[in-house]
């Protein structure tokens, strides 16, 4: 490289583009320090051309720089691997043994020991004293990039043997490890620049492992709102452990032995067994009216449909009633801060009328059932009516479902509440796990290119705001169930990574939204791919890919 070449950067501060002229390349950490004034918060990542590049890179070349602060969305995921890895390295100095992440559990990542070592409170301490020495340190985290064969006889030295399967299909002629001192992990993304970003972080014992905590809330909260949650995350985990597929190098070597058909039918075994067990549950309840929520892209469709045919199978006979039907004229509907319509918030439903119509149907009454335009915005009355009948049961579906103000006037014991989202059964690795996130975008992804047309850009950009309203309206109240069902199928990464790469590819490069579309790109990569012909048509996977038997549009 010419030392005397300059390099031109467009730097972006608060929508106001500076130009910037240097004479040589420049380490991003020393050029970022001076704007962290005028932001006025941490500088965590930048993008360079799109590209997010950690503080520890250079830059070489004419730029358009835009600088990702510790609380943009990007580096909240990057905190959270961070700590995870001073908390690796932090257990390790303890107990001498690395640990695995075996599950996250919303803001909370739960690890466990080798050999199912339970950890002692004073154990707890120790971990927690060592971690608050790592973080106060304020020590550096060195990224290196590893020669591929180099990095697999170092995974078998340190008998990393998850690594070693997991790289043995993956095509990369490198491997980037991240090191503080001379510990390393294997990070999948970025992490931060140094141990001393972390701020906020909680670690207490639970279970039988260790939990580390983002949250506010205080202990008692936390175990409330985690319990439901790690057993139905811990089930999961331990059905694919038994099948050996539990991480992605062991179900490619499942794949490549062909048996891809063979957990296609196990998968779909378990989820017809799971939704008749919540049918038995149903029927046994005595209960009129089932209430089902779940966040986006969860599978609550399919899974509302198959549930009604379990339900038929035993003798009850299922009514469906949108929650949709109950929405108030568009004109009257709250707007958000930026003066958009909030079609998510409770104040949307005419929570009332909704409460009317179910009191009258659990009286036995025939009620008139209003119906909502979409097309005017206007709520309308057409003559439809619905009674129940000795053996009729209501299915109710919608965002607020599990929240008791959406049902107000009916008494607990009438409703049997079903949560549903999709958490994978499958890890990276010990210390990589999958998000729920990132597998409904993906799902998401594909069903609305399929459906609406439209493209992973226009699917990505609206993501986030997808997942505000699941964290304000759904979220909260996942525990207030009386049965929560995975609708993750451990093998559908290989099945929708055919159909989205093509349209993540097709992701401008100077498209805001590209550094979410490498990410996925990235993450599939790991998967060997396989097609959709021998799947069920009433698979909940369907409903995203298409060729379903059920009626889910």
């Amino acid at each position: 490289m010419d030392n005397n070449k300059k390099i031109e950067l467009k730097v972006k501060i608060n929508d106001v583009v500076e130009n910037v002229v240097l004479d040589t390349k420049v380490i991003i950490r020393d050029f970022v320090k001076k704007y962290e004034s005028k932001i006025g918060k941490k500088i965590a990542l930048i993008k360079q051309n799109g590209k997010v590049k950690e503080l520890s890179e250079s830059i070489e070349n004419d730029s358009d720089i835009k600088f990702v602060t510790i609380d943009d969305d990007l580096a909240i995921s990057c905190y959270i691997r961070t700590a995870n890895f001073i908390l690796i390295k932090a257990i390790y100095d303890v107990f001498k043994k690395r640990p695995s992440i075996k599950f996250l559990i919303g803001e909370e990542c739960y690890f466990e020991l080798p050999n199912d070592q339970i950890p002692t409170e004073s154990e707890i301490n120790e971990v927690k004293n060592k971690f608050k020495e790592l973080v106060e340190n304020d020590i550096s985290i060195i990224r290196k990039k590893i020669n591929i064969d180099q990095a697999l006889k170092l995974f078998e030295k340190e008998k990393m043997y998850d690594k070693s399967s997991l790289f043995k299909y993956r095509l990369y002629p490198y491997v980037n490890l991240y090191f503080i001192d001379d510990f390393f992990v294997y990070s999948d993304t970025h992490m931060l620049d140094s141990t001393g970003y972390i701020k906020e972080y909680g670690i207490r014992k639970f279970k039988d492992g260790i939990l580390l905590s983002f949250s506010s809330k205080d202990d008692s909260e936390k175990e409330a709102f985690s319990s439901k949650l790690f057993d139905l995350q811990n089930d999961g985990h331990n059905w694919s452990e038994k099948l050996g597929v539990n991480y992605i190098g062991l179900f490619n070597d499942a794949l490549a032995r062909g048996e891809f058909d063979d957990l296609v039918i196990l998968q779909e075994s378990m989820h017809q067994k799971n939704i008749g067990d919540i049918a038995e549950a149903i029927l046994h309840s005595n209960k009129k009216v089932v209430l089902i929520a779940g966040p986006s892209s969860s599978g609550k469709t399919t899974f509302s449909h198959r549930l009604s045919y379990h339900l038929r199978s035993l003798g009850l006979n299922p009514h469906p009633l949108e929650c949709d039907r109950f929405f108030i004229d568009r004109e009257l509907t709250p707007r958000d801060e930026k003066g958009n319509y909030n079609f998510e918030t409770l104040a949307s439903i005419k929570t009332d009328r909704l409460n009317e119509c179910l009191e009258g149907l659990l009286n036995g009454d025939e009620v008139k059932i209003p119906y909502y335009n979409f097309q005017s915005g206007i709520s309308e009355e057409r003559g439809e009516t619905m009674k129940l009948e000795d053996n009729d049961i209501l299915i109710l579906e919608g965002i607020h479902c599990l929240n008791d103000e959406l049902t107000y006037h009916i008494k607990k014991d009438d409703k049997f509440k079903i949560y549903i989202s999709a958490i994978p059964k499958i890890a990276i690795d010990k210390v990589n796990r999958i998000s729920s996130s990132d597998l409904r975008l993906i799902r998401r992804i594909v069903r609305d290119n399929r459906t609406r047309g439209h493209s992973a850009l226009a699917t990505i950009k609206m993501w986030n705001n997808v997942r505000r309203g699941e964290e304000k309206y759904i979220f909260p109240y996942q525990n207030n169930c009386d049965a929560i069902f995975n609708s993750s199928l451990i093998y559908e990464f290989s099945v929708l990574k055919q159909y989205i790469e093509p349209l993540l590819f097709n992701i401008p490069n100077d498209a805001e939204e590209i550094p979410v579309a490498r990410r996925l790109l990235k993450f599939l990569s790991f998967f060997l791919a396989h097609n959709s012909e021998t799947i069920p048509k009433y698979s909940i996977i369907r409903e995203f890919i298409g060729g379903s038997i059920i009626d889910v549009v």
